[in-house]
C-alpha cells in the first residue's frame, strides 16, 4: 500500500536506475550517498523525490568543527569571511514568517 518505495541504501546512478525500472511507483532517494551526482541526475536515473535526511545539519555542524579547530590550534579567523551576512539571515527568516506554512506552525 505504499506510495513511494523509499530506497536510502542506493549509492550509484546505475543502482538508481536498476530499482526505478523494477518498481510501478515512485522512487525516492538518499541524496547523501549519492552526493557525487545532481538532482537532475538522480532525477533523469529515474528517482522522484530525493531526501538529504540529516546533511545540512552535518554541514553546518562540520564548518562549526572547522572553524572551532582553526581557532583553537592557530588563531586561524579566515573562516570568517566565509559567514552569512546579519542582514541576508534576517531578511530570510521574515520572508519564511510571512508564508502560510509558517503561520500553520
Amino acid at each position: 500500500g505504499a506510495d513511494v518505495l523509499y530506497a536510502p541504501a542506493l549509492k550509484t546512478l546505475d543502482e538508481v536506475r536498476q530499482v526505478s525500472a523494477s518498481i510501478d511507483k515512485p522512487l525516492n532517494v538518499l541524496g547523501t550517498p549519492l552526493a557525487d551526482h545532481s538532482v537532475e541526475e538522480l532525477g533523469d536515473a529515474g528517482a522522484k523525490r530525493v531526501s538529504i535526511g540529516g546533511a545540512l545539519a552535518r554541514v553546518i555542524a562540520g564548518a562549526l568543527i572547522e572553524a572551532a579547530t582553526g581557532l583553537r590550534d592557530r588563531g586561524d579567523l579566515s573562516w570568517a569571511g566565509k559567514a552569512a551576512p546579519s542582514s541576508e539571515i534576517n531578511r530570510l527568516f521574515a520572508q519564511w514568517a510571512d508564508t502560510p506554512e509558517a503561520v500553520a506552525r
